[in-house]
């Protein structure tokens, strides 16, 4: 029953009519030719053709449908890949987290905009972790090669010193809880 309102829903929308047209002739004129009530030159071979074309409608509609469901699913579960801002829980979470684990490539935009507040986290005694690219490692190399933006290694190691600076200075302020130590590590 479900089918039909959809067919009755679309038909009235002005949705998949040539299919549903499509259908509708070559099963009449299967029945038709079937039952001897029409009967074309080559009878056998014309039913054969209307029901293969019949098939070949009802297949096309079936693979309309899972497209638009399909559409249908990820436009209501899309988000945008990236952000201009964090979102307002995120920041929200940064601020009252006790713990918080900063991980990136250089991180440079994210140390500078919350500063103040990664600051105050530590005054009030909470802990910040920071894990950033090796700024003369390979992997600072494929940070500054990947395709968007693309920018020039210089600028990517300029970056992570920043933020390593600024991270030093935000260590002075407790010393003991803010994880920064200088590693470089291989992943295979």
């Amino acid at each position: 029953m479900k089918i039909f309102q959809r067919i009755w829903g679309e038909l009235r929308r002005g949705e998949n009519i040539d299919v549903y047209l499509t259908i509708f002739i070559a099963a009449i004129l299967s029945v038709a030719s079937i039952t001897g009530f029409y009967r074309p030159p080559s009878d056998t071979l014309t039913s054969i053709l209307l029901g293969i074309l019949a098939l070949l409608a009802i297949t096309n509609l079936k693979g309309r449908y899972a497209i638009e469901k399909l559409s249908e699913q990820l436009s209501n579960s899309a988000k945008p890949p990236f952000l201009e801002e964090f979102s307002s829980t995120l920041i929200e979470e940064l601020i009252s987290s006790p713990d918080v684990w900063l991980v990136g490539v250089s991180l440079s935009r994210t140390i500078r905009t919350h500063y103040s507040d990664i600051e105050r986290k530590l005054q009030k005694g909470h802990k910040i972790r920071v894990l950033l690219v090796h700024p003369d490692g390979p992997a600072a190399e494929m940070a500054a090669s990947r395709p968007y933006p693309k920018t020039n290694i210089e600028k990517t190691r300029r970056q992570i010193h920043e933020s390593l600076g600024n991270l030093c200075t935000l260590k002075d302020t407790k010393p003991d809880k803010i994880g920064l130590r200088f590693e470089q590590s291989t992943i295979l």
